[in-house]
């Protein structure tokens, strides 16, 4: 069957070898995987297993079919155990081996990972699995042409851009249009609040009097006119040489608000609220 043809992949105990950095990693089919430092062709220093053969894996299995995984990634794969121990996680080293279909190649070890510490993946790159309809690479797609061209021409696109500049003109207008009406509903709002006579019971200069409680006296003498003797008032005292007058623009019960505005949407919003704050 399918998975017999896959276990006798290359003769038993054929090895390739591949060099990668510092290491070479020795991979014999069927046996074990090696992992050693070569200098001037010698192996300098210990010869470290990263695992015996244990198994194959077997497409005719049921639990292997519900996976998944070997067919959507295409390989076929041997695991290998207990190899040298590892000094990182105390366990023994072990290995996955992956066969890659490609054709017209010979065996060889194409990559070595190590996802995980003493943990490795070889991927071995060969055509005896090629056979395998699992295994087969997928049938490449023709290529599709991929024309390019502007979405607008060049005469569509001065269009364009006139009519976005026009649109910015006739928004900075309606927004102008509507400061220069709320500016003079404002103004317009303030003089109608402002009385042209002053109430009754003020001075003629606008003050009021300072109220005096019944049954009592002034704690602070009158003021007299210019030209006669001032009374001396100690530093002290709390009566003023003059009553302060109360500005009319400034009423501290009032307080400033403010608003940043960064784009027209900003200023659009601002502008209803002031609305809405006058019709209140």
């Amino acid at each position: 069957g399918a998975g017999t043809a896959l276990v006798s992949l290359p003769g038993r105990g054929l090895c390739s070898s591949q060099t990668k950095d510092w290491w070479t990693y020795e991979f014999c089919y069927g046996r074990h995987i090696q992992q050693y430092h070569l200098e001037e062709s010698e192996i300098k220093g210990d010869v470290l297993i990263l695992g015996y053969y244990q198994s194959t894996f077997d497409w005719d299995d049921e639990a292997a079919k519900a996976s998944k995984q070997h067919q959507l990634r295409r390989y076929h794969s041997q695991s290998y155990v207990n190899g040298s121990r590892c000094d990182l996680t105390g366990r023994a080293r072990e290995a996955e081996v992956r066969f890659l279909c490609e054709e017209g190649a010979g065996d060889y070890i194409a990559r070595v990972d190590e996802p995980q510490s003493c943990s490795y993946v070889l991927t071995v790159h060969t055509t005896r699995i090629c056979h395998h309809p699992f295994l087969r690479p997928p049938p490449g797609l023709a290529p599709q042409p991929i024309r390019c061209q502007p979405a607008l021409s060049p005469a569509q696109y001065v269009q364009y851009v006139r009519a976005q500049v026009s649109d910015t003109k006739r928004k900075v207008e309606e927004i102008s249009e509507e400061l220069r009406t709320l500016d003079t509903r404002l103004w317009s709002d303030k003089d109608s609040e402002t009385p042209s006579q002053p109430p009754r019971g003020t001075h003629g200069d606008g003050t009021a009097p300072v109220p005096t409680p019944e049954g009592q006296q002034s704690l602070c003498p009158p003021l007299t006119p210019r030209g006669t003797a001032q009374p001396i008032t100690s530093p002290v005292s709390p009566c003023p040489s003059h009553p302060p007058v109360p500005s009319p623009l400034v009423d501290p019960r009032k307080k400033i608000h403010f608003k940043v505005i960064r784009s027209p949407g900003d200023l659009l919003q601002f502008i209803e609220e002031l609305k809405e704050t006058t019709r209140k």
